[in-house]
């Protein structure tokens, strides 16, 4: 009975910048990810954007980026241009003056349209202060869109995890049947 109340899966969908494209395997944090992924904890997805600078970054890496599904920021409307403007204001001040900017905006706007989450390592650096991070905040006040690193995400899902099995665990006393009758386990 309660067993269809109670998935596994987490209602988490996150967006993977091209950086943080794990196509040799050595991001600890991003296997984290990927693992929970794989398993059905999570959603996680790219961009046309991704798939279109994966391409160009060479075959593991477009590889790996053709794993995930891409999601297609539907024609821009009025209200869509508006937005794009407004996220484009706020990542780079000085105007939006390459194709990686370009990229770069594209990719917040279209995690916002899907009302996901950003996994990226772009920005908020000595070398980069500004960038996508570099403006986190703001992007969150000013539009609501979250962006994190990806070890933040991973303290995120494990906190959203540890809330999902306290649940079950107060569901199942209270039902009086035994925690791995009710949900499948982790």
């Amino acid at each position: 009975m309660l067993k269809g109340l109670m998935e596994r899966r987490l209602q988490i969908g996150l967006v993977l910048d091209t950086n943080r494209i794990n196509s040799r395997g050595k991001l600890p944090h991003m296997n984290r990810l990927e693992k929970w992924g794989a398993d059905g904890v999570i959603y996680l997805f790219v961009t046309d954007t991704v798939h279109k600078e994966a391409e160009r970054g060479g075959d593991k890496l477009g590889t790996k980026a053709w794993r995930r599904v891409g999601l297609v920021a539907p024609p821009l409307i009025a209200a869509d241009r508006e937005l794009w403007n407004e996220i484009a204001a706020t990542i780079f001040p000085n105007g939006v003056l390459t194709d990686k900017q370009r990229n770069d905006v594209q990719i917040v706007f279209t995690t916002a349209k899907f009302g996901l989450i950003l996994i990226t390592n772009d920005g908020d650096s000595k070398g980069q202060p500004g960038g996508i991070l570099g403006h986190a905040k703001e992007l969150r006040q000013k539009h609501h869109i979250r962006v994190m690193r990806d070890f933040e995400a991973v303290d995120f899902v494990e906190k959203e995890i540890a809330e999902r099995d306290a649940l079950r665990r107060r569901l199942a006393a209270l039902a009086g049947i035994p925690l791995d009758e009710m949900v499948e386990s982790n």
